[in-house]
């Protein structure tokens, strides 16, 4: 199939698109955060998802009483915090949303110009390769 410049555009568009949602999907949860912490919630049990790096149980607690706990040391439980206001927005977390999808355009750029069919290695071209015997070679 030969390459079409509408292919291209389109294409761009829409990963340009899909960028762009993705990157307010995390302005949204940074507004949506407000001036507290999110923490993690152990009442709903350890599962391991901290760990793991997955999103725990999280609940939102004001910053004062989170840091007057995690201060003060006659208190037992101390809250560890997922995530603050920010955390979701900045030039890192902006680059991510909009690089790994460039990066995928131009892998699909690389596939609408036909890459993977216009280049045919060597042992294709007339020699012997381990996928196809030569004519010659004993056939068990």
């Amino acid at each position: 199939m030969p390459m079409k410049l509408t292919n291209i555009i389109l294409l761009l568009v829409v990963v340009t698109l899909c960028a762009a949602f993705s990157m307010r999907i995390f302005q949204g949860l940074d507004e949506m955060m407000g001036d507290q912490y999110w923490v993690v919630d152990t009442t709903q049990g350890d599962h391991g998802w901290y760990g793991m790096g997955l999103l725990p149980h999280v609940k939102k607690m004001p910053k004062d009483i989170v840091k007057a706990a995690n201060t003060d040391p006659n208190v037992k439980e101390k809250y560890v915090i997922y995530a603050q206001s920010g955390d979701f927005a900045g030039n890192s977390v902006y680059g991510i949303c909009f690089g790994i999808p460039l990066i995928m355009y131009l892998i699909w750029f690389a596939f609408i110009l036909g890459f993977p069919d216009r280049s045919t290695p060597t042992f294709c071209r007339g020699g012997s390769s381990p996928w196809r015997p030569s004519p010659s070679a004993p056939s068990w």
